[in-house]
């Protein structure tokens, strides 16, 4: 505080001063024919300089001195830092793009929501060209394999299933309009942007399907949507470029009761008694590529916006039975209990062993369910 009176008081300031400093960014204020250029250095001291003469030059330097400090600004955009107990410093942008890829490694499971600190990182990601290019380099993979080790047959009994959600077809265009994760889903307004059909084709998924039908491979889109979406979903993936399907599944009201993941199992499990071969899955859920019978093997696009939570299976299965588990998750109703309209479910009275950790969850009911 005594440096910034100390200024004031005298009208030249030699650009010696300056030379030390860091400049977050700089003012320029004209009053009664002087200039008075303002730096704001971190934290809260400013250096007033005032200058009457040879005003173009001082106004050059701090110009270079912005351009200069702008792109250090940007390149690390959090300033505030984290420490850890072990010294380790953690930008934002370190932390989000460390939650972003233990989302994708699977270490993080049924978040409702991207933390409210991330969701712009988040967004960034979804519109860049890294996310396309992690997108691409999935799907190469998948060529690469099927080329390297698909002993393929070329008898029609070859198969590779799709998802259709963010692996055909993108959601990005809705999950815009919502925070891009950050906001609660809202079941309704989804299947509402769905049935409009308007969903663009993931380009790099566009080339592997086309890749599997010209090597004469039966393809099986298998879709954690609702049987009435059926119709608006045919038409947008034709509309985008995918046809010629031999199979398409949709989720009928008796595949609510049961996890995605075994829905999606006991598909595979019928493709495969229909004598055929599934050489692989592309999917941005886990619970698309895992489970019994596997695949010889399975691919995983990126995805950070949602994780899709088959507690609503257990909601549901919870308010309309009593005395079976539900299937797929061997959790039984004695450790469900409700709420005011919510079902809370958990393994606290050691009577159930949770298959998908959803311990101490809770999970809110349509009212029109």
């Amino acid at each position: 505080s005594s440096f910034v009176a100390n200024t004031f008081n005298h009208t030249h300031v030699t650009w010696s001063h300056l030379k030390p400093l860091q400049f977050a960014h700089i003012n320029t204020l004209k009053r009664n024919g002087c200039c008075s250029i303002i730096c704001y250095i971190p934290p809260f001291h400013a250096l007033v300089v005032k200058r009457e003469k040879k005003m173009g030059k001082a106004i050059w330097w701090c110009l270079v001195l912005t351009c200069l400090f702008i792109p250090l600004a940007v390149a690390d955009w959090n300033i505030l830092r984290h420490q850890t107990h072990d010294g380790l410093k953690i930008s934002l942008k370190n932390y989000c793009e460390s939650w972003r890829m233990n989302v994708e490694l699977h270490n993080i499971r049924n978040f409702q929501v991207v933390p409210e600190e991330c969701i712009e990182y988040i967004g960034r990601y979804v519109k860049s060209t890294q996310y396309q290019v992690d997108s691409q380099r999935a799907t190469e993979e998948c060529l690469v394999y099927l080329s390297t080790s698909c002993d393929l047959k070329i008898d029609g009994g070859d198969a590779w299933i799709f998802d259709i959600d963010d692996t055909l077809l993108s959601t990005v265009p809705y999950y815009k309009n919502n925070l891009y994760g950050g906001r609660k889903l809202n079941v309704t307004s989804l299947e509402e942007w769905m049935s409009k059909g308007n969903a663009p084709a993931l380009d790099h998924s566009l080339k592997l399907y086309n890749e599997l039908k010209s090597r004469g491979v039966q393809i099986f889109l298998v879709t954690a949507r609702k049987e009435h979406l059926r119709s608006a979903t045919i038409d947008n993936l034709v509309k985008v470029g995918y046809y010629g399907w031999t199979k398409i599944v949709f989720r009928e009201p008796a595949d609510e009761l049961v996890s995605v993941q075994k829905y999606k199992s006991d598909v595979r499990k019928q493709i495969m008694n229909d004598g055929y071969r599934i050489w692989g899955i592309v999917g941005d859920q886990y619970s698309s590529i895992e489970g019994i019978p596997s695949p010889r093997r399975a691919f995983k696009l990126p995805n950070p916006m949602y994780y899709r939570l088959d507690l609503y299976a257990v909601a549901i299965h919870a308010a309309r039975f009593s005395d079976v588990p539900l299937e797929g998750f061997d959790v039984y109703p004695s450790v469900y209990r409700v709420e005011r309209g919510q079902v809370m479910v958990g393994s606290d009275q050691g009577e159930a062993s949770c298959a998908e950790d959803i311990s101490a969850q809770r999970v809110y009911l349509d009212p029109e369910s």
